[in-house]
């Protein structure tokens, strides 16, 4: 199994169509190159708040592989919880989380084209949340609650990551701050 099998899968969830979640297994290279590419997306978003530089890039590459972690790992809990069974959802996390990777096209093409990355950001959302609930076999409430598990995961552990940031001296703690003044002023 390769990158050619998580993209076929990208294109079948994005017509909301499921297989079981044991069956979203990718190799841990595949994985590994999904999550780095995806938190190079997001990078630029970070750089008004983080600024630009190696330690800004380093840090939301390891939030994002973090991030997808806690997703797999809350929402499997939050649905064994309530009943499904103990569900491998790493690689499903990986692929859903693949999907953010053409809105990289948005720093490429004229302003216009905002509103189309805005529905795709969306429906990439919803997407993994309908597969949530045909995986797990949940109600809506219940994936949500899985989703707010996540957020305070991953709230806490983004605070850890960014405190071994400041500590190591690779983010300096005024800048972050004076940058966050500046950032809410927008």
């Amino acid at each position: 199994m390769n990158i050619s099998q998580l993209l076929n899968d990208a294109g079948q969830v994005l017509r909301l169509r499921y297989r079981a979640a044991a069956e979203y297994r990718y190799p841990l290279p595949v994985c590994l190159a999904v999550l780095v590419a995806v938190g190079a997306v997001q990078t630029p978003g970070a750089v008004p708040i983080f600024g630009g530089g190696d330690a800004t890039a380093a840090f939301i590459i390891l939030l994002s592989v973090l991030r997808c972690i806690l997703l797999a790992k809350t929402m499997s809990a939050v649905l064994h919880y309530f009943g499904s069974e103990k569900l491998p959802l790493f690689g499903y996390c990986v692929l859903t989380e693949a999907l953010i990777l053409p809105s990289v096209l948005i720093f490429y093409l004229p302003e216009s084209f905002a509103p189309v990355f805005v529905f795709w950001s969306a429906w990439t959302f919803w997407v993994q949340c309908i597969g949530f609930y045909h995986l797990g076999k949940q109600g809506v409430f219940k994936i949500l609650l899985g989703y707010l598990a996540y957020l305070l995961a991953s709230l806490f552990a983004g605070a850890l990551l960014l405190s071994l940031f400041v500590g190591m001296q690779w983010f300096d703690l005024a800048v972050l701050q004076e940058n966050l003044k500046n950032f809410g002023a927008l």
